[in-house]
């Protein structure tokens, strides 16, 4: 996907184009004068007259309220509607919340006011079950799938791109708050490619790291023995009480083992790395998974409060092919907000 996908929104009208005397676009966008006047070519993730806005794509969800049950809207449990641990939490929010649990302010997760990123909600994932399968928070599934499109696959892109905007919720220090964010398979039932964690501990501060496999994935599919993996840090120490934004981006290659992953933390930090949880699938005889959504999973013990978990805000995901990156063949976007943002 290239820096500037968001092209297709503003066509070049004369061969007199030329820079604005000064540049007002925002988050890095650059202003352009034509003869239609003065236009903003934003970067990638960015949206508006002056680049403003996250971008969120046309398949945007609204209608949350404050206290919303994740699975209140179009997210899941995977293959099931609820959230397994989700009730019974030692601690409560401050306003009322709208779930299956027992008790009026009960439940690990809401949609919340007390953080936004943009708008007035953002979504508070404190706690909840650890599966590895359905029962966690599973986005809506696209009309797409993407992985592998070679010979005997039938992926419709072989790419994903995910952004989000995370901010860690502990008040005062890290709290040993973990929670992986990771593809998704069709089905809801397992994570199918990546694996992907936002953490905050003593040792590392807030940070972001992956699960890759030891020592690479060259010598992986040389010796076809691969049930080795180490964690990969993305970056550490990054400022406590900020949001951040995470990208994702994936491109099956056409070779056993061999699908990528690119992370960027903030626009700065990067990693290139692997699809580590498609390989260990591999390794176990289990069938190749598409992607079409992502799922988040608390790694922290459920119904502690030691653990205030993060917020997460501004979620968008596509599938689209590497032969035509500006082409979304699916997507969807939410800000956790009841209308759209203007």
């Amino acid at each position: 996907m290239g820096e500037n996908h968001f092209l297709h929104l503003h066509k070049l009208c004369s061969n007199t184009d030329r820079p604005c005397d000064v540049n007002f676009c925002e988050n890095g966008g650059t202003c352009m004068l034509l003869v239609t006047g003065e236009t903003c070519f934003c970067t990638l993730g960015w949206d508006g007259r002056s680049c403003e806005k996250v971008y969120l794509g046309d398949n945007v969800e609204t209608g949350w309220k404050l206290g919303d049950s994740i699975v209140n809207r179009n997210w899941s449990g995977g293959a099931i509607q609820t959230l397994d641990g989700d009730c019974y939490q030692p601690d409560r929010f401050v306003f009322r919340t709208w779930n299956t649990c027992r008790f009026g302010k009960d439940g690990g997760q809401a949609v919340t006011n007390e953080q936004s990123h943009s708008g007035n909600f953002s979504w508070h994932l404190k706690r909840g079950s650890t599966s590895t399968s359905e029962g966690t928070p599973f986005s809506p599934p696209l009309r797409k799938i993407a992985g592998r499109v070679d010979e005997g696959y039938v992926g419709d892109g072989d790419s994903f791109y995910v952004s989000f905007w995370f901010k860690m919720a502990a008040p005062r220090r890290p709290d040993d708050s973990r929670v992986a964010v990771v593809a998704a398979n069709p089905d809801g039932t397992v994570r199918s490619s990546n694996y992907m964690e936002i953490f905050a501990d003593d040792v590392f501060g807030l940070a972001v790291r992956t699960t890759e496999i030891y020592p690479n994935y060259t010598f992986c599919a040389r010796t076809q023995d691969c049930f080795r993996n180490s964690y990969h840090l993305i970056v550490a120490n990054l400022p406590l009480y900020e949001w951040h934004r995470l990208d994702m981006t994936f491109v099956a290659n056409p070779r056993d083992y061999m699908d990528k992953w690119k992370y960027v933390v903030d626009e700065k930090a990067t990693l290139i790395g692997g699809a580590f949880l498609a390989v260990e699938r591999f390794d176990f005889g289990d069938p190749y998974e598409y992607i079409d959504r992502i799922k988040f999973q608390p790694q922290h013990r459920n119904q502690d409060s030691r653990h205030a978990g993060f917020y997460f805000d501004d979620i968008y995901y596509r599938v689209f092919d590497s032969s035509a990156p500006d082409v979304t063949l699916a997507e969807y976007g939410t800000s956790f907000e009841a209308n759209d943002i203007p």
